[in-house]
């Protein structure tokens, strides 16, 4: 027993002077890089961050060409083939289809066409009325995106069931106006008339956009249309026009906002021929103005108005001129009348005592805010 104990006594003693022979050894004599790196094998480590294989030190032997492999490099953009195309989708919740153009791919345009077509197939089963909501937007402001997208609109417009669902439109286009490039008025004519941007029967619009696209997208009159929002900065003559356009079907029209333009865009009357033009069924009217209009408007006949809403700019006197074409029955139809214009004392006491509604006047001048497109 005591000769066990002697053995393994002195079996302890030799492995603890073997220890530390070994660790004064490896601090004379350390590893070099080749076998410390054969020892961690399962931890590679790029040479300039291996203690190891600097000693601890930062080492000056490390070359550039050691640490590419290791650097992150950024990867190649690929060049991509971009085609415009038009989009069509539609919101189940709000009954309306929405169309734009977009940039794809080209190994996407195949995927977005099928997307087009499973849309298209599914709208003769659609029974209800639905809307049409369609915009293109400033990135694709030349002719020929403004000539694709009235052929998708056109596409639309000629399937079966739109004509009888689809009461509703609104277009909203570049404000800046469409680059024409070289395109002649003659050749913008011929284009509209090919396409068919309107179903059969509409009944409300809302348009937004340059004056200068007013020719291309009110080319027709409407048959059906009651409703008429425009927000575009245009001329009291092409104000003039789009009333004539709808006189016989409108009941609302809001038009924002009337500029000094001298020359009309749509061409179709000069001030003072063959009026008076009779709006039959027109019940309310709003028109945002910078300029005195009360001349135009006094082209028209109004017998069934029953709101009325002017902002106007001009610096003259509210003139009562508006209401010539009003006889006794017609201003006690009137329920509301809202002027945010200069108006005098005694034009405000005449007003009160002719209309029987609610007569506003507000007294401060109108703001640039109140004549923005965007309200």
């Amino acid at each position: 027993m005591e000769w066990s104990v002697a053995v393994a006594g002195s079996t302890l003693a030799a492995g603890f002077v073997a220890v530390v022979m070994w660790y004064y050894q490896s601090k004379r004599n350390p590893r070099s890089p080749a076998q410390a790196h054969a020892v961690q094998t399962h931890r590679p480590q790029i040479p300039f961050f291996n203690p190891s294989a600097t000693g601890g030190r930062r080492s000056a032997r490390v070359s550039d060409s050691d640490l590419l492999p290791f650097l992150p490099t950024a990867p190649a953009v690929p060049q991509l083939d971009l085609h415009t195309i038009g989009c069509l989708r539609f919101d189940t919740e709000a009954a309306s289809y929405s169309l734009r153009l977009r940039e794809v791919r080209s190994d996407m345009v195949s995927d977005e066409e099928r997307k087009n077509g499973a849309v298209l197939s599914d709208l003769p089963f659609w029974r209800r009325e639905f809307a049409l909501n369609a915009i293109l937007i400033p990135k694709f402001r030349s002719w020929e995106n403004l000539c694709l997208f009235a052929r998708k609109m056109d596409g639309f417009n000629k399937r079966d069931g739109v004509d009888d669902w689809c009461r509703t439109v609104s277009i909203t286009l570049p404000l800046d106006g469409i680059d024409m490039g070289t395109q002649r008025h003659d050749t913008v004519d011929a284009a509209s008339g090919s396409f068919k941007l309107y179903p059969e029967n509409l009944e409300t619009l809302s348009w937004k956009g340059n004056r200068l696209q007013l020719p291309f997208f009110f080319k027709d009159k409407f048959q059906h249309l009651t409703r008429l929002v425009i927000r575009c900065e245009l001329s009291a003559f092409d104000f003039v026009d789009i009333l004539r356009v709808g006189r016989r079907t409108l009941e609302s029209v809001e038009v924002r906002t009337i500029v000094d333009h001298d020359e009309p865009t749509l061409q179709r009357t000069s001030v003072g021929e063959r009026a008076p033009y009779v709006m039959e069924g027109l019940r309310s009217l709003t028109v945002v103005s910078k300029v005195d209009f009360h001349e135009v408007v006094s082209l028209f006949k109004f017998h069934k108005l029953e709101e009325i809403t002017i902002v106007s700019g001009s610096t003259n006197t509210f003139n009562l001129d508006f209401f010539t074409q009003f006889d006794t029955n017609d201003l006690k139809r009137i329920k509301r009348l809202d002027a945010h214009c200069f108006v005098g004392e005694g034009e405000r006491r005449l007003l009160e005592k002719h209309i029987s509604g609610i007569v506003k006047v507000q007294d401060r001048p109108p703001g640039e805010r109140d004549f923005s497109i965007e309200n």
